[in-house]
């Protein structure tokens, strides 16, 4: 306060002193010039006091002149330590106003970031005093900040989290440390003013200002990532099930080939013999459970094919509704007579992509289910087929089959309960499709079977009762007919298919040929690496007449053909041949001799296969086992001698 004084004092005592000193010598010199001039002629004054008065002024004026220069040299210092303190003093309150201007600047920024991001951004003070809400957590939860202030937090969760959302916060500000940290997301359910639930991502973090202690919760809707998370674990089940289905392919195609040939011999030779026993021989009745057991055989290759998509007839066009039936008609005797068959299967003479042993497959497999879903006790299956046209305003399962993005997609919903649920598999496209249901009141499948049901050799069945293999080969020959379907199931109550077919044009009628008309001189070149195989074709084709030349592998075929392109009027080759695939010897061929029919024979029926052969301009393209009465027709048929009767009997 001295210093001040001083500096205060300092800086006005020189315009005082100057101002003093001036007024006194200049009152020093009137006072003299009076008395000087003045004085003597006016008796009245004396000069001499005159003269002392104004040595007394002047003598003042020097005296206040001295004793400024002295103060202010003795305090020079303590002045100008004076002065740059208030300097510093100026130069600190710009520098706190401008701290204070960029304070409130930093503010806007940050909170003009938290209104503008999606997240919802909520500060509590340490009693749990709301001091921001911004405008996401608003739109989020369906509440103004005047309301906010009002309600209890966990109601911003579903009451069955409130206690882990409580329990979140403790545990998240007893392993705070004082610092600024941030904890990791937890998943909560969130719920908005009106009710609406959806899941959030909560992020807990503590920070401190001056005294008090602050929590931030920012919550993010999570739904978009659980959408992603959804598709992600969808895409990488399918690449897991596409991965089984590549093996699986490999092996039955590796298998198919051979075991189609043991068959193809077993069936052909127990045709020949049955030629050659009477209608009332023992023997007959044993040969005919063996060709029935060759079938079955040749069946579950095909079911096999098809569940891996190695066995895919793309051109193959059947009436379902007539295929349907036949099917039911030959099931009738083999399902338990306490189980009742409710069929309402009108003629709507619809097409679609399958064959009819396809068909059959298909309804039989599904028909065996519900048979031994309902067990033993009295029970009834429900088969219908209509036609829809299927749009975004047909039913629940329609609907969600259009919205499917893959062929081979499966979702699930699950009752809570675990007891059952609905399956969806594959998409559809919108326009008509052939509306297939089968239904059933047995024991319904639960949830934890239903997530497996389609998986190949899964099986609920005793040991001997069943293969696995019945929904997932229902599943291919779906897929296959560019179809899909969805499943519905309660336990205790049934369950139900829903099989959706889109409708194809109708192919072709095959001519119908009498057995008369199978006999035949043409001249046929056999290409087939078994050798039973080939005798048992040659053996058929011989005793019809024709002259048959058989050989085994390509190059010796390719060989003959080319020393005598006139000598053959038909070619019969398997593809899986030695030293040359029976697609490039025809390839080969036709280069020769274009107008060469040919009949190419596989184990399977694979779609890129068959593409190349239709491309090449092969005759026919046929799976094994082919039964050798059945290659004649097929032999009759493109040489043309079936519809000529005169050709024929010659």
């Amino acid at each position: 306060m001295e210093m001040l004084v001083i500096l205060v004092f300092a800086q006005h005592y020189n315009r005082i002193l100057f101002s003093w000193t001036l007024v006194f010598t200049t009152s020093a010199i009137l006072l003299t010039i009076f008395g000087l001039l003045v004085a003597p002629q006016d008796h009245g004054i004396p000069a001499i006091p005159l003269i002392f008065v104004t040595i007394a002024l002047s003598l003042t004026g020097v005296f206040a002149a001295y004793t400024r220069e002295t103060f202010v040299r003795r305090n020079y210092q303590s002045i100008q330590v004076l002065r740059a303190e208030k300097l510093r003093t100026e130069d600190f309150a710009q520098k706190a106003d401008a701290a204070r201007s960029e304070a409130r600047l930093s503010e806007e920024r940050i909170r003009s970031l938290a209104e503008s991001v999606p997240d919802a951004i909520i500060t509590r003070d340490s009693d749990n005093r709301l001091i921001y809400w911004n405008k996401a957590a608003g739109q989020m939860f369906d509440y103004s900040s005047f309301d906010a202030v009002q309600i209890d937090p966990v109601r911003l969760v579903v009451p069955e989290e409130r206690q882990k959302y409580q329990q979140a916060l403790a545990r998240a500000g007893e392993e705070w440390n004082g610092g600024w940290r941030r904890a990791s997301p937890l998943e909560f359910t969130g719920v908005r003013n009106n009710g609406e639930q959806f899941p959030v991502d909560l992020s807990i973090s503590f920070w401190r200002s001056d005294s008090q202690i602050f929590r931030t919760e920012v919550f993010r809707d999570a739904r978009d990532r659980k959408t992603a998370e959804q598709e992600r674990d969808e895409a990488i089940a399918r690449f897991h099930e596409a991965q089984k289905h590549e093996s699986l392919g490999t092996l039955a195609a590796g298998v198919a080939h051979d075991f189609n040939n043991i068959l193809g011999i077993m069936n052909g030779y127990a045709h020949l013999a049955l030629d050659d026993v009477s209608e009332n021989s023992p023997v007959r009745q044993m040969l005919e459970e063996a060709i029935r057991a060759g079938e079955r055989g040749a069946a579950l290759v095909h079911q096999i094919l098809a569940y891996t998509r190695s066995d895919e007839n793309v051109d193959a066009v059947a009436c379902i509704d007539r295929s349907v039936g036949e099917s039911l008609t030959m099931l009738r005797s083999t399902l338990p007579a306490t189980i009742r068959l409710d069929l309402q299967i009108p003629s709507l003479q619809v097409h679609i992509h399958a064959d009819e042993t396809r068909i059959h497959q298909l309804v039989s497999n599904l028909c065996i289910n519900a048979a031994h879903a309902i067990g033993s006790t009295p029970g009834t299956i429900r088969i219908s087929c209509i036609l829809e046209n299927v749009s975004p305003r047909s039913g629940l399962n329609a609907r969600r089959l259009l919205d499917s993005k893959s062929a081979d997609a499966i979702t699930h919903e699950y009752r809570p309960d675990g007891k059952g649920g609905k399956l969806w598999f594959g998409t559809l496209s919108p326009g008509d499709h052939a509306y297939l249901t089968v239904e059933d009141d047995g024991a319904g499948i639960d949830s934890a079977t239903l997530d497996r049901i389609l998986e190949p050799f899964f099986s609920t069945k005793e040991v001997g009762q069943g293969t696995g293999l019945g929904l997932s080969a229902v599943a291919g020959i779906t897929r296959s007919a560019r179809g899909a379907f969805a499943i519905e199931t309660t336990v205790g109550q049934g369950t139900r298919f829903d099989l959706y077919f889109p409708v194809a044009e109708e192919g072709a009628a095959s001519a119908e040929i009498n057995v008369s008309e199978l006999r035949g001189t043409e001249r046929i070149l056999l290409l087939e690496d078994e050798a039973k195989l080939r005798s048992e074709v040659k053996i058929v084709f011989s005793e019809l007449g024709y002259e048959i030349t058989a050989v085994s592998d390509g190059t010796s075929a390719l060989k003959a053909f080319e020393n005598a392109p006139a000598n053959w009027d038909l070619i019969i080759t398997d593809h899986a041949l030695p030293k040359l695939a029976g697609i490039d010897l025809a390839r080969k061929i036709l280069e020769l001799k274009p107008d060469m029919p040919i009949v190419l024979m596989s184990g399977s029926a694979q779609k890129h296969l068959q593409a190349e052969a239709k491309a090449l301009g092969i005759a026919e393209f046929h799976v094994k086992p082919l039964d050798a009465v059945e290659l004649v027709r097929v032999v009759r048929r493109l040489i043309g001698l079936a519809s000529d009767p005169t050709r024929s009997a010659a």
